[in-house]
């Protein structure tokens, strides 16, 4: 605005198209600059045309002044920008790195002086690259020779490399291509031109829109003799329509395999030496079952650092290797449904981070797993056979994340059971941050040596529902953050949980057979929330809450079946208490104690059948729901209620011109469902539900709610009308 209309903000007819120029230039300043002086002066029509002409040709004046960044580099840093605005922007670091590594372009030096000149940008590990630099980028290569785009060094557009191919010409100077079939829908590959790109590096064929992966009419047609270029780097060939690669490709050089979605059956045929391949993608399509066994010549890939074959439901074994993949760093099986038993290969993959065998038949893991020092992630979710974790032998120092959910289903077919035990040695783990064993239904005990786990910040037992005890924790376990513990079969806590310091988040939901809580849960200073919903039995609470009362937020007692006196009183002292559920309970009327929970938000009583009176509530209420409680009497629901409501505001609520403190009339029979009463706008929106039929006649709209449907009568001034049944949500009125 500064730039264009010499003033802080744009004029108010400018407003909409001066968006429309900040969300092309995506908030760059250099181009903001140059576009607003440019535009200064013009009338909106002038605006609209030079929007559109900056879309098809960037304003000279921003890409000369981006450029200058892009002349001060030296040769292989300028490869490297050009690969990544013509081919890599928006991939993932690591990728990239492993790429041009193997196309000598020293890529760790040369991303890092990318960065520092602010070309590109590294955000969660991807290669980000603002689009004004990306498209100063493409001039440079098409000003390698103009309107000849099979004579350029990377072809990216579509009607370019359709143009290029169409002409048959040899194209020595190609070095990357990039081709979304999703804006070409067929292209003629001729071995003629295609093997003859000599100094061709990388390829990337594949469809970006949401369907491109099943739908068929997105063809590369491939002659019989096809070949690739012998110094390719990476090959990305999504849905490629070939059975197997070519018997003449060599691949040499090949760094990268990706055949995702691909009919690849066979990945080639015979003894290939391809002692540069770090990565292999063999993903089938979706409901297509993929290869069925590897070439035996992968064992040697001695360079291989990921290895992916996730989904591919036919391969019935993994090869036997030695000592050749010692760098694999990521294997994944996930969903090879046939693959029952791993080989005794472990100690031969000493630098694998990440395994993943979940969704398949295995039903035992080798002993020398636990040699796998670096690994890092190892999950057998649904893993339905799979009945015992293998003592753990080695050190695996560096597992993070142990997923055992849903395993082994043997016994009863509709439940999950037979992970019987976890090894003493599972303390070995000392860096494990995750471990899940949801719906291990018959998973009886943890050891006591768990407490070793001095990294665990996230254990879950959700529906272990033979676990009877929680082991006594000796030691402090001060990273631990959440406990899930529902729908086990525990009645008690050992009073030891107060070494877990840094819990911030307790489960015991449906702990059916839970009869107390420990004092010393009193405690643990750095819990947030303590969810106890559905425990029946429960009737002992911690007769020092109030010592949570600087950390508890929330705190779940819905279903607990609480009788009238029952909610303990140190509950009202939790000053930091903003949700609370007392949903469920046998109570007579809300604890006139609530008023002093001064941070309270919401509140829940739903479905209290002996609830009859809602008193005084604190004014920091935002939200109360109070579904299916029957005994709630309509006169004093709403004198004590609106009574409390209206102290939440400072002067009287508005609906329109209408004051809510004189025009409201109640009548027994409904219930509001949800009721949003919005005051002024210095006080917040309040959440009201289940309160009698509200009549506002002066407004000529009635609005009225039974217990499981909102009822929308027509506009009218007199008396209720007809109605219409609507499915239930939220209405807020303002």
């Amino acid at each position: 605005s500064q730039h264009a209309f010499k003033q802080n903000g744009p004029k108010e007819d400018y407003v909409d198209l001066s968006n429309r120029m900040v969300h092309y230039a995506q908030g760059l300043p250099l181009a903001l600059k140059v576009l607003g002086s440019s535009l200064q002066g013009m009338t909106i029509e002038e605006w609209k045309s030079a929007l559109v002409k900056l879309k098809k040709n960037p304003k000279k004046e921003i890409n000369d002044v981006l450029r200058i960044s892009y002349d001060g580099l030296d040769h292989s840093q300028k490869e490297v920008f050009l690969d990544i605005a013509c081919f890599f922007k928006g991939d993932c670091k690591d990728f990239l790195s492993r790429t041009l590594d193997g196309c000598e372009l020293y890529p760790e030096i040369n991303i890092k002086d990318l960065c520092d000149r602010c070309l590109v940008t590294i955000l969660d590990n991807v290669i980000q690259m603002h689009d004004l630099i990306q498209e100063m980028g493409w001039p440079i290569v098409r000003e390698e020779c103009p309107g000849k785009p099979y004579k350029w060094s990377r072809l990216w557009d579509v009607d370019d490399i359709y143009e290029a191919f169409s002409r048959q010409e040899v194209m020595n100077n190609i070095q990357t291509i990039s081709l979304d079939l999703s804006k070409l829908k067929e292209i003629q590959l001729s071995t003629k031109v295609f093997a003859k790109m000599k100094k061709l590096r990388l390829l990337k064929i594949y469809c970006n829109d949401h369907d491109g992966l099943t739908r068929e009419e997105y063809k590369v047609l491939l002659p019989k003799d096809f070949e690739f270029p012998h110094n390719l780097r990476y090959l990305h060939w999504q849905r490629c329509t070939l059975r197997s690669l070519p018997s003449n490709f060599y691949g040499e050089c090949l760094i990268d395999i990706n055949l995702k979605s691909s009919n690849i059956k066979q990945l080639w045929k015979g003894n290939k030496c391809l002692g540069e391949l770090k990565g292999i993608d063999l993903t089938p399509k979706l409901n297509k079952i993929g290869i069925k066994e590897l070439p035996s010549s992968i064992v040697y890939l001695a360079s291989l650092e990921v290895l992916n074959l996730s989904n591919c439901s036919n391969l019935e074994k993994f090869p036997e290797i030695h000592e050749n993949m010692k760098f694999l760093r990521e294997l994944h099986l996930k969903g090879c449904s046939k693959i029952e038993k791993f080989p005794d290969i472990f100690t031969y993959m000493e630098h694998l981070r990440e395994l993943y065998l979940c969704v398949s038949v295995i039903k035992e893991l080798p002993s020398s797993i636990g040699y796998l020092e670096c690994l890092e992630i190892l999950d057998l979710s649904y893993c339905s056979k799979f009945e015992k974790f293998p003592e753990i032998r080695g050190n695996m120092k560096c597992l993070k994340k142990l997923s055992l959910d849903w395993t082994a289903i043997k016994e009863l077919p509709n439940s999950i059971g037979n992970l019987r035990s976890l090894p003493n040695t599972i303390g070995h783990l000392t860096r494990l941050s995750t471990l899940n064993l949801e719906e291990c239904r018959n998973l009886r005990s943890l050891p006591n040596t768990i407490c070793g786990l001095k990294s665990l910040k996230t254990l879950g037992l959700d529906s272990c529902s033979s676990v009877e005890a929680f082991p006594e924790i000796m030691e402090d376990m001060e990273h631990l953050e959440e406990l899930n513990l529902c729908g086990t079969d525990i009645s008690e806590l050992p009073s030891s949980i107060e070494h877990l310091r840094g819990l911030w988040h307790l489960q015991l939901n449906k702990c059916e057979k839970l009869v107390s809580l420990p004092n010393s849960i009193g405690n643990l200073t750095c819990l947030v929330r303590l969810c106890v919903s559905n425990c029946s039995k429960l009737r002992n609470f911690p007769n020092n809450l109030r010592s949570l009362h600087c950390c508890l937020r929330d705190l779940d007692l819905g279903g607990c079946n609480l009788m009238e006196g029952e909610i303990p009183s140190d509950l009202w002292c939790l000053s930091s208490l903003k949700f609370l559920n007392l949903s469920g309970n046998h109570i007579r009327c809300v604890p006139v104690g609530i008023i002093q929970l001064s941070r309270l938000f919401t509140l829940f009583v739903n479905h209290c059948p002996m609830l009859e009176e809602i008193g005084e509530l604190p004014s920091s209420l935002g939200w109360i729901r109070a579904h299916g409680c029957p005994c709630l009497e309509t006169e004093t629901f709403s004198s004590l209620l609106w009574s409390s409501l209206l102290k939440c505001f400072k002067s009287p609520i508005q609906i329109g011109d209408l004051s809510f403190q004189e025009g409201m009339e109640y009548q027994s029979g409904y219930a509001i469902k949800e009721w949003d009463v919005n005051g002024s706008t210095s006080d917040p929106a309040i959440w009201v539900t289940y309160f009698p039929q509200i009549n506002i006649p002066s407004c000529g709209m009635h609005f009225w709610y039974a217990q499981d449907q909102i009822h929308w009568p027509q506009p009218s001034r007199g008396s209720l009308g007809d109605s219409e049944d609507h499915p239930a949500k939220k209405l807020k009125i303002l």
